[in-house]
């Protein structure tokens, strides 16, 4: 190599002299040659990457090898220095190095990518699933409650496919984290035994739980998590097993220092997995054979995500199967202990021991395996049980007994079973026994089965019990062991069960449609509920409220103030600090909840809404709900506008590429609202367009993306669909590529699509506002009077900013269209924008107008 310095030195001193020397051109200090060569007469070899200068100045990256020389005598006599040209290592690392770069930037990409379309999936999937659960609130016969029910369900498998999509962007992105909290055991258990249930259907397979009676009640750590996991496995399970039974077991392993180790077991007698294909389950959009995904379907997801989430509690998910014969996925757990106090309110009993006595107990069921748990379960509450394999058998030992039935003190008897089924075998016991005991139906039925049965056989059983059960829920139908009937109006969260009685809700959301699907689930649980479509008016209305509203339900993401902000700022007030403030929004990204924790938040619940898990948040941070029934409201409801169905405006919406039938639909067929709502977008189109300009001119993204979003709403609301279509593809564009130049071009796609949206729904609202009946008014001399005091509560809620003001305007505009006329045009112009002191001032003038009569 053509080199500037020799490669063999013998001196140490010429050494620090080109150090020096070197120093002097880098502008640094450097140790570098004397430092290498310091080794070498220390007798050591050392090796390192090293630059060469050459002569005519270019620089050479070398492997610098200094390798000591010995005399005879052993003693270091020079150094050999072997110099490796390395350009094209470096050049290969610099490569490779890039492609890392590039592939992690990929991956970050598509993580942010599915994580974002998830969540924007998941709007309109909210929509589908509120005004599916507000459907079945209608009058609807057998046939379309069959229809309703399978289309949910239908919705939330879908849900839970987005939802596993977001899980595995968030491991595989490395942002997701436990969120560890006290639960209990008996909690985790009965909401999973809801969701299996609804997943087992009609099929001939027992879901058992076995619960270790060891198992601490109250335990630490990710009960959602813990859940999706079980949900996963015993659901697969359930899908791959055609008879015989799918048992979820919880056993004790080890306990100490306040922690205990646990093992989660889910066992099926299902299709197996053949031995070649264990290694490939747990790989993500695997299955375990290629036929699979088309005999059972399912995405490959949870299998491998399941397992990820085991890794995130420190543990490892095992599988053992063998092919047709089933399999077993287990994996363990050390969790802390927590404080039966800490938990107790996600409890249904406060105690395992049933009120009733209860000394021997007598099981009727042909399945080995539910006998078995049933019995360990019956064992545990310190009763003495007995097991018949039959209904047969179960006859028999009643027949034989000297004491007859009343020797047992309870009979649990199986719906299911071959020859004689349950009801026949309580039938034949009330016939053949003039005293029966406490009879109580297991079944794996759904409580609607059984309701249909009982309507004609609520004299044969006290109680019922639907699979899988636990102990305590056992405990529960002893205890609550009445007439079949009662039993069943005793469900905790029925639809319609006024359970909210009496609250005062506000529902925060700038979405119309969502603020609709709230008011309707919550009203129709007992709640008064008032709404406001952002941040700052529900500021002004909060601080105005007189009395104080009993709860807030604050959505996240608003274009004026955003739930955070808002939340932040009402917790300045020293009056608020104790009005509970529940976030209710889609954002379900790891950080949300703490998000709204840390802006002073009570709670999270994530949208679509869960009517039942919302009123069980309520009323755990409502104090008053244990009372609201014995609270009296005077304030009422009114749903002022009715329906239009109109045959020509229906035509011209599709026509003009509207899809009116639906808007109408999202907006429970208030086609008022909808013209209203038609109006207001058209007077604001140029100017939404405007605004989004001058983002692109400022470069902010953020006001630019927000927009397109509100468009994005707005449009699918109306039912314009090309216009949703496009805004949604121009926001996606302008997150992955940036924001365009803002020149004619980058909004022109957009332009033409608003102009066009614009057209068509001016013509439906000519149409539907032409062919709209007049509702019969009263004499104007006659209606004075009442629209009088109408006027004056109108006035009153205008000025304390109250959303109610909404429906008072909807009822009157109703009620005396006639002697409103052109009045009514600019209040409801101020209502749309929120501005309750025009529409106040608007009121007055009116007042002037009209002269004495108001």
């Amino acid at each position: 190599i053509d080199v500037a310095s020799p490669i063999l030195f013998h001196d140490p001193a010429e050494l620090e002299e080109r150090d020096a020397v070197l120093a002097q051109e880098l502008g640094r200090p450097v140790r570098q040659y004397a430092t290498l060569t310091q080794l070498a007469l220390n007798g050591q070899s050392d090796s390192r990457e090293w630059t060469y200068v050459r002569k005519d100045g270019s620089r050479l990256p070398v492997n610098l090898t200094i390798t000591p020389m010995f005399d005879i005598t052993g003693r270091v006599s020079g150094f050999l220095g072997i110099a490796k040209d390395i350009r094209d290592e470096r050049a290969i690392r610099s490569s490779l190095a890039d492609a890392r770069d590039q592939a992690e930037a990929a991956n970050r990409a598509k993580s942010q990518f599915l994580a974002t379309m998830s969540h924007e999936l998941r709007t309109p999937m909210t929509a589908i699933l509120g005004m599916l659960q507000l459907l079945q609130y209608t009058r609807l016969d057998s046939t379309q409650r069959d229809y309703t029910v399978k289309s949910e369900n239908a919705a939330r498998a879908l849900l839970l496919l987005l939802n596993d999509i977001l899980d595995f962007s968030k491991l595989d992105a490395d942002r997701m984290q436990l969120d560890v909290t006290p639960f209990a055991v008996e909690h985790l258990l009965r909401e999973l035994g809801v969701i299996l249930s609804a997943t087992l259907g009609d099929k001939p397979v027992e879901l058992v739980f076995e619960l270790d009676p060891a198992v601490p009640m109250a335990l630490i750590g990710d009960l959602q998590r813990l859940r999706q996991i079980l949900i996963n496995l015993a659901g697969n399970a359930l899908k791959f097993t055609a008879r015989g039974e799918v048992v979820v077991s919880l056993r004790l392993l080890a306990t100490s220092q306040g922690a205990s180790t646990i093992e989660f077991c889910v066992r099926d007698t299902g299709i197996g997995i053949a031995p070649d294909q264990l290694g490939n389950i747990f790989q993500s959009f695997n299955q375990a054979e290629a036929s699979i995904s088309r005999r059972f379907g399912g995405s490959g997801l949870g299998l491998s995500i399941s397992q990820r989430l085991v890794a995130l509690m420190g543990g490892e998910l095992r599988v053992e199967s063998q092919l047709g014969s089933g399999s077993r996925f287990a994996f363990s757990a050390t969790l802390p202990h927590a404080q039966r106090s800490e938990v107790i309110q996600t409890l249904t009993v406060a105690a395992q021991a049933p009120a009733q006595t209860v000394r021997r107990a007598l099981i009727i069921d042909d399945n080995q395996v539910a006998c078995t748990v049933l019995l360990n379960m019956v064992t545990a509450l310190g009763w003495q049980g007995e097991v018949a394999h039959s209904g047969a058998e179960g006859l028999a030992m009643l027949r034989n007994h000297p004491e007859g039935a009343m020797y047992f003190d309870l009979i649990l008897v199986d719906w299911n079973m071959p020859e004689m089924d349950g009801w026949e075998v309580t039938r034949q016991i009330r016939d053949r026994h003039a005293e029966v005991p406490l009879l109580i139906m297991v079944t794996a039925y759904g409580r609607s089965a059984l309701a249909e049965r009982i309507d004609s056989d609520s004299n044969l059983i006290n109680g019922f019990l639907v699979k899988p059960v636990t102990a305590s829920m056992l405990a529960d139908a002893v205890n609550n062991a009445g007439g079949g009937e009662a039993l069943l109006q005793a469900s905790p969260l029925r639809p319609g069960s006024d359970l909210l009685a009496g609250l005062r809700l506000l529902v925060v959301d700038d979405n119309p449609v969502n603020l609709q699907i709230a008011r309707e689930l919550l009203m129709h649980e007992g709640a008064h509920v008032s709404q406001a479509n952002g941040g700052a008016i529900a500021e002004t209305m909060v601080l105005a409220a007189d009395p104080q509203y009993d709860a807030v339900l604050m959505d996240v993401q608003m274009p004026d103030v955003d739930g955070h902000e808002a939340t932040r700022r009402l917790r300045t007030h020293p009056h608020l600090q104790q009005l509970p403030i529940i976030a209710m929004t889609a954002n379900v990204m790891q950080g949300d909840r703490e998000a709204c924790l840390a802006a002073g938040m009570n709670e999270h619940v994530g949208k679509p809404i869960d009517i039942r898990t919302l009123v069980k948040v309520l009323m755990q941070h409502c104090r008053s709900a244990t009372s609201v029934a014995d609270r009296v409201t005077n304030e009422v409801a009114v749903d002022g506008v009715g329906a239009v169905a109109n045959a020509s405006a229906s035509a011209s919406g599709s026509a003009t590429g509207i899809a009116m039938d639906l808007a109408l639909a999202r907006l429970g067929g208030n086609a008022a609202l909808y013209i209203d709502l038609i109006a207001h977008f058209v007077r604001n189109a140029d100017a939404e367009l405007a605004t989004l300009h001058t983002a692109l001119q400022a470069g902010d993204a953020n006001t630019a993306l927000r927009n397109l979003h509100t468009l994005k709403g707005t449009a699918g609301t109306l039912g314009a669909d090309a216009l949703a279509l496009c805004a949604a593809q121009t926001s996606v564009a302008w997150q992955q590529d940036g924001l365009p130049a803002p020149d004619a071009l980058a909004l022109a796609p957009l332009q033409r699509q608003v102009a066009d949206a614009a057209t068509a729904l001016q013509i439906i609202s000519a149409k539907m506002i032409a062919a709209a009946p007049q509702p019969a008014t009263p004499a104007s001399a006659a209606a004075m009077p009442t629209l009088a005091a109408l006027l004056t509560r109108f006035e009153a809620l205008l000025a304390a900013s109250s959303m109610e003001a909404l429906e008072q305007f909807a009822q009157m505009r109703a009620q005396f269209p006639a002697q409103l006329g052109g009045h009514a045009t600019p209040i409801a112009a101020a209502l749309e924008q929120m501005d309750f002191q025009a529409a106040l001032s608007a009121c007055c003038q009116m007042r002037i107008d009209m002269g004495g009569d108001t």
